[in-house]
């Protein structure tokens, strides 16, 4: 009986002893990332953590575009409008006076046509072509018979433009040959002239058709030539006058001229 209890108590004794251990706290074993590998299977690798979100740019403001300049014209021949001359050829006509201590303003003695460019250059020519025959009866018919041929003109070339006015630089050329041929033979004359001359002139545009002009013109170089038939055939006097001068004695002109 006795050693029956002492069994008991043995037990008794165990089973007290296990259930202390059982309720001890186990320690905790760290949490594997993945399970060990077992056999063949695959090694999964572990999931990244995800980066953290960027913060947001914050959007620049948008720049203001100059605007570029706009390219300078490209030059042209051709010439600036006038509001006061002509802007393309055009033909002026005119007349006006000689101005000259016995003149007076009754009927005007100079006319001319002037040929304008648009750069300004002006010619104003001169052109003769005449032939003319005098009959005389006085119960004898006498004839006398004149003729000439000449050409030249005056070149007007601007120099200085102050509003309306313009002055000009003048370049005359003028070669002229007459002949007077009277009743009978070997008795004609006959007059070749060549001169050169030079002067200023100023011209006001009252508007782009209508302007008005002052001329002032000087002989520079001249020569004349007389040749003179004596009435017996070979029997001829020639004469022949060269004049150079540069003198400042004025011819001066007054006229107004139309233009189209």
């Amino acid at each position: 009986m006795i050693r029956s209890r002492s069994t008991a108590y043995a037990v008794m004794a165990s089973v007290v002893s296990a259930g202390a251990a059982l309720a001890q706290p186990q320690p905790q074993q760290p949490p594997q990332p993945f399970p060990p590998p077992t056999g063949d299977a695959p090694v999964e690798p572990a999931p990244q953590p995800e980066p953290p979100p960027q913060p947001e740019q914050p959007t620049p403001p948008p720049v203001q575009q100059t605007p570029a300049a706009a390219p300078a014209p490209a030059p042209t021949d051709e010439p600036a409008l006038d509001q006061y001359r002509p802007s393309a050829f055009s033909v002026g006509i005119g007349l006006g006076y000689r101005i000259h201590p016995l003149m007076t303003f009754q009927t005007p003695d100079v006319t001319s046509v002037r040929f304008r460019l648009p750069t300004g250059l002006t010619i104003e020519p001169r052109v003769v072509l005449s032939s003319s025959k005098d009959e005389h009866d006085t119960g004898m018919t006498t004839k006398n018979r004149d003729s000439e041929i000449g050409f030249g003109g005056v070149v007007r070339l601007p120099w200085m433009r102050r509003g309306r006015a313009d002055l000009e630089i003048l370049g005359a050329l003028d070669l002229n040959s007459a002949k007077d041929n009277p009743e009978g033979d070997d008795n004609s004359t006959r007059f070749t002239t060549f001169a050169l001359g030079y002067g200023l002139a100023v011209n006001v545009w009252l508007w782009q058709h209508l302007n008005v002009s002052m001329s002032a013109g000087n002989s520079l170089f001249t020569i004349v030539k007389t040749r003179q038939e004596n009435g017996i055939p070979d029997d001829v006097t020639v004469d022949t006058t060269t004049t150079f001068a540069l003198i400042f004695d004025p011819t001066v002109l007054f006229m107004a001229h139309l233009y189209l």
